[in-house]
């Protein structure tokens, strides 16, 4: 019998893995979450789900998904990601305004 709360609790840590990896290339949320990742996730939650005693197949899935993770992570794997989930951009510049500065050094020179 299958415990619905513990393989959600597997999915969910196994997304959030997968997001991460996802996430240093393409922006998320994706609106279409491609096949192989899909794939790479269930491999990821079954790893979790033995928790320590992972079967020799299942440990080699795992590592095979998280190689493949970090190939989409650097770029050396493409997802088939729709329209809209160009990779993320690297150079971002943050804008703020506000008030001048009031102090400054020129009005505190000869404090």
């Amino acid at each position: 019998m299958v415990d619905t709360a513990v393989a959600q609790v597997a999915l969910n840590s196994a997304q959030s893995e997968v997001d991460g990896y996802v996430g240093a290339k393409y922006l998320l949320p994706l609106s279409v979450w491609p096949v192989l990742l899909t794939d790479l996730t269930c491999d990821v939650a079954r790893y979790k789900l033995y928790k320590d005693q992972a079967p020799d197949a299942v440990l080699k899935r795992y590592e095979q998904a998280i190689a493949k993770l970090r190939d989409i992570a650097a770029g050396r794997i493409k997802i088939d990601a729709p329209a809209g989930a160009e990779p993320a951009p690297r150079d971002l510049v943050v804008v703020t305004s506000g008030p001048e500065r009031r102090f400054t050094r020129d009005s505190l020179r000869n404090f």
